[in-house]
């Protein structure tokens, strides 16, 4: 019997591999002519194999990770016959890096968050000035002399459920050599999309599903800077470069274009490397195995993420950074923003206060501390009111509002969200029930009481992309109707695993269905046997049940103040009249004229007016008109004249006279260049409407018309 020390040994050598790579995980199998393996056995810890006979006498050795099974012969490492014989005798085999590396997987993870952020006006226009965009030419033209406002209220929530996928590309970003005059704009190697910016489809939403939405921003904004529900890097980039690119010169514009990568970078294909599910709270964490990879210098990987929610029984796309050009590096931690509007948050409450409380939380998107109510003086009534009660974001002085969006009524569907605290199932606070009555002016109520409908909650299962949907009433419970299920963030009706999604409300007021004025909208809450409950405080003529809890009024936004009466009633003034906006004549010198074709002749002193109306039929302070706009366009393609007004807002409101715009003299329309042209008169009034998300642009109103004009 031989001995150890008579045996021969092979070692097995991983061209730039560490020693632990070397040791554990590798397998050798010897195989026969016909293909069957007559031996196999590991690696030594000291990377070296034993040759016995029949290993010596093999067809072939293939060589590779223990986990792979002999059939998949590209897995391995293969000898010959004669090979093997030379290695016996030489007592090594080496075996290149390119050929190892793939037995040995490294994992790799990408982190981040995602949330959602609904494109109201006011969001895009926060893109626009974080973007740095909002001044540009291309954003002016769409624009207009619409002000750029931000509220800064808005508010986004977490993304709690759907699946992540995870992109990869490969980006090689050589330093450029920047001629010197530096190259022209449109010689750049920029790639431009020639249906840049894209045609929006007869959709482009979808179904915004059973809670209120806002208004989507226009779709020429959205499409300007936004592709696949997420602001488009590129897009931006572009903009940016084009405005500002012409205005620089020698080595300003160098120092653009190399602090710019975008425009010389050059990336490959993306491909998908992994997927997993988005967890509570926004996370998100996708971990993968793969080879290990050596790049080129001046090369990089970058990651881009694509998020889908169910919706409608199919997953939809709601962010894609892929198409939108959203690329990370492995160890960032990005927040990916979704603003596609059937995109679906998690629950979230910024309303402060703690204990057992219920507060008016959202009408809309607005938080109720924009509200104007007056405080209670019972469970059905307000005090005194003021000018502007009932109406959202307020201001003390009328003349602050002035084409402000602030003093604003409501309309459409108003969406209320209330705030139940979790300790309010402690005090046994089961169900809801919301009413609204008329209120006269002193904010008692008049007239017979409407009990709001009982809505359906949607929901969502942890680490699952499937929804959910569960009613909250109506429940009949011993002499009340009209209840609703409170749905509290736990338990019952909730299973274990099982969330409430974001964005939903407590009741939905479809205002359209009243006449406009002020009305007092009354929150009411009962045990499981039906009877209401009261807080301790309220007044013992108050019939129900009293409790430990307080209703609160959200007055200011760092602080709730208590209501100590039997409900929780605030005043709202809503008033779904649309604007008026009617053009009565044009006006040559001060004479007026009404005929439905007009050509106008004078010297270039003429001067041309426009006699219009425009209001809101709101009479009296506050006013419900935002602004109006008139404006005057020659030819076909050619200049416009935006009229400015001197007057108020609102002009000619019967029985007030036509109002006669400040004039235009014929040198000013048609000078240089023409003596006579024709001309469009565009009248737009615009109104305060609002259904607490966007402003209800239904109601707004515009007319057209049309005059020639000539120098004589």
């Amino acid at each position: 019997m031989a001995t150890n020390e008579n045996v021969k040994r092979l070692r097995i050598v991983l061209d730039g591999g560490t020693e632990e790579q070397k040791l554990p995980g590798i397998v050798v199998h010897a195989i026969d002519a016909e293909g069957k393996v007559l031996e196999s056995a590991p690696l030594r810890d000291d990377g070296t194999l034993p040759v016995s006979e029949r290993m010596a006498r093999a067809a072939r050795l293939l060589i590779g990770p223990a986990d792979a099974k002999p059939d998949t012969r590209r897995t391995f490492y293969a000898l010959g016959a004669d090979q093997l014989k030379r290695a016996i005798a030489e007592g090594e085999i080496a075996i290149a890096g390119k050929i190892w590396q793939p037995w040995f997987p490294i994992r790799r993870c990408v982190s981040g968050n995602a949330r959602r952020c609904f494109p109201f006006l006011d969001v895009i226009d926060g893109l626009l000035v974080d973007h740095q965009l909002a001044g540009l030419p291309s954003m002016r033209k769409i624009t207009g002399s619409r002000a750029i406002v931000r509220w800064p209220w808005h508010r986004c929530s977490p993304l709690c459920f759907g699946t992540v996928e995870v992109y990869r590309r490969i980006c090689c970003c050589e330093p450029p050599v920047i001629f010197d005059p530096p190259f022209d704009l449109n010689d750049l190697p920029i790639e431009v999309n020639p249906d840049f910016p894209p045609i929006p489809p007869e959709d482009p939403f979808g179904p915004i599903g059973p809670r209120p939405g806002p208004d989507p921003a226009p779709f020429e904004l959205q499409n300007l800077i936004m592709t696949g529900g997420a602001v488009d890097q590129r897009k931006v980039q572009l903009l940016r470069a084009k405005a500002q690119l012409p205005k620089l010169s020698g080595g300003l514009r160098q120092e653009f274009i190399v602090r710019h990568p975008f425009l010389w970078c050059h990336c490959g294909v993306p491909q998908k490397v992994a997927q997993g599910f988005i967890q509570d709270g926004g996370n998100f964490s996708v971990c993968w195995s793969e080879p290990p990879r050596i790049l080129l210098p001046h090369c990089h990987e970058e990651f881009a993420y694509i998020v889908k929610q169910p919706v409608g029984g199919s997953l939809v796309t709601i962010y894609n950074g892929v198409a939108a050009n959203q690329w990370f590096h492995a160890g960032d931690q990005p927040t990916l923003t979704s603003y596609d509007s059937r995109a679906i948050g998690c629950r979230e409450s910024d309303v402060p206060g703690e204990g057992a409380f219920v507060v008016l939380e959202d009408i809309g998107s607005t938080p109720s501390h924009q509200l104007a109510t007056p405080n209670q003086d019972s469970f059905e009534s307000v005090g005194p009111l003021a000018y502007n009660s009932g109406l959202l974001n307020p201001t003390a002085n009328p003349a602050d509002a002035t084409g402000q969006l602030l003093n604003r009524n409501m309309g459409g569907d108003v969406a209320l969200q209330y705030h139940f605290s979790e300790s309010m199932r402690a005090v046994g606070a089961v169900y809801y029930r919301i009413q609204v009555v008329r209120a006269d002016n002193n904010g008692d109520p008049t007239g017979t009481r409407t009990v709001l409908a009982s809505p359906a909650w949607a929901t969502w299962k942890l680490n699952t992309a499937t929804p959910g949907s569960i009613a909250l009433g109506p429940h009949a419970v011993g002499a009340e109707s009209g209840l609703s299920k409170i749905p509290y963030d736990t338990g019952d009706p909730l299973g274990a695993s099982e969330e409430w999604q974001d964005g939903q409300f407590h009741g939905v007021i479809p205002t359209a269905g009243f006449t406009e004025g002020r009305y007092l909208v009354m929150l009411e809450i009962f045990n499981a046997a039906g009877l209401r409950l009261n807080p301790s405080s309220a007044p013992a003529a108050e019939a129900g049940v009293a409790a430990p809890f307080p209703f609160r009024r959200w007055n200011v936004p760092a602080s709730t103040d208590p209501v100590p009466f039997a409900a929780l009633t605030h005043l709202m003034w809503w008033d779904n009249r649309a604007a008026v906006a009617d053009i009565i004549d044009l006006r040559l010198n001060g004479i007026a004229s009404d005929d439905e074709c007009q050509f106008l002749a004078d010297d270039a002193g003429g001067l041309v007016t426009v006699g219009y109306r425009a209001y809101h039929p709101q009479p009296g302070t506050p006013s419900f008109l935002h602004n109006h706009s008139l404006r005057i366009t020659r030819g076909l393609n050619g200049p416009f004249w935006d009229v400015p007004n001197t007057a108020a807002l609102e002009v000619g409101e019967p029985p007030a006279p036509v109002h006669s715009s400040i004039p235009k003299s014929l040198g000013e329309l048609l000078l240089p260049g023409h003596t006579k042209c024709a001309f469009a008169v565009r009248l737009e009034a615009h109104v305060k409407t609002t259904n607490g998300s966007g402003t209800l642009i239904n109601l707004n109103r515009a007319e057209t018309a049309a005059f020639a004009a000539e120098i004589v």
